[in-house]
């Protein structure tokens, strides 16, 4: 099933002396109160659900009563990764999955959750349905546009950026380097964090970063499997992506003392701050981005777009 534009571009390759059109499938998407964008899916005959895109989740997931429920048949479990430490989990299989009526896929793996970082969202999908193929997050238009290939990006401004696989390499997650008060941070783009940005707690430890900014707050989250990770917010100088500034950013610090998290990278940089931009992901790990209408970012001056690749 296809939108009336994939119909109209698709069309053009029947005119004579008309090149063949790409097809971009255009998928409207409604955003949390926080800009988290959810998409509307059906199961089969089951549905619809409320998925949330996730891009720093390596598999699509859902809540594990409500796989039961739609009778997905489950295949086996898998060792999941989140904030907050490690669990295994469910594995199972969805059929004739339909995005927001407009979109069909024959199947789609999913993990069974007891908790989404979407407090009322049924399921995610993960990271590489953005990242496998050249799509568009864009919310201003409250559209997901998946393109098969790379689309005009004009205006859009093209980040430092670095890959990492999922299980089995089926899903792609991407990191983006950031400058904080001017250190250099590797980040997970993640738009099912609900912070602006998160650093994880061997970098906290390392840097002796917990006594060293003004304290706005101290909290607990409790991440996707089911763990307890005590936070504390503090107010941070300085947050440079790509060719722009932003001042005066709250930072979340995982507890130095808590859980093991992944140490290839340094934290999230999540959706509070990425909706202030429309994402271009050109396919495997490449992010660019352009200031959403309004958004009046601080130019960086010593931005400059040869940046050296990522290191971890």
């Amino acid at each position: 099933m296809i939108d009336r534009r994939t119909c109209f571009l698709g069309g053009l390759a029947l005119l004579p002396g008309v090149a063949r059109a790409e097809t971009v499938t255009v998928l409207p998407i409604a955003l949390a109160a926080i800009g988290t964008p959810t998409l509307s899916l059906t199961l089969g005959q089951h549905g619809p659900f409320r998925f949330m895109i996730d891009t720093g989740a390596s598999l699509s997931g859902m809540h594990d009563a409500l796989a039961q429920q739609a009778g997905l048949r489950r295949t086996g479990e898998v060792g999941v990764s989140a904030y907050g430490g490690q669990s295994m989990v469910s594995v199972y299989l969805a059929e004739d999955v339909l995005f927001a009526g407009l979109h069909r896929q024959d199947k789609l793996i999913v993990t069974g959750y007891t908790q989404l970082p979407l407090k009322d969202a049924d399921g995610l999908l993960g990271a590489g349905f953005v990242t496998r193929r050249p799509s568009v997050i864009d919310f201003e238009r409250r559209q997901v546009r998946l393109h098969e290939t790379l689309p005009d990006i004009k205006g859009f401004h093209r980040l430092d950026t670095q890959a990492v696989a999922g299980p089995a390499g089926v899903e792609q997650r991407v990191l983006v380097r950031v400058m904080l008060d001017g250190r250099p941070f590797n980040l997970m783009v993640d738009t099912g964090s609900a912070s602006e940005i998160t650093l994880y707690s061997h970098v906290v430890r390392q840097q002796k970063l917990s006594s060293r900014y003004p304290f706005l707050a101290d909290g607990v989250r409790r991440g996707l499997t089911g763990q307890r990770v005590q936070q504390r917010m503090v107010r941070m100088e300085g947050l440079e992506l790509g060719p722009y500034g932003m001042a005066d950013t709250p930072v979340t610090l995982t507890h130095p003392d808590a859980g093991p998290s992944d140490t290839s990278y340094d934290g999230l940089i999540g959706i509070r701050t990425l909706r202030q931009f429309t994402l271009a992901f050109t396919g495997g790990h490449g992010l660019a981005v352009k200031a959403a209408p309004g958004f009046q970012p601080r130019k960086v001056d010593s931005w400059v777009q040869a940046v050296p690749k990522l290191t971890r």
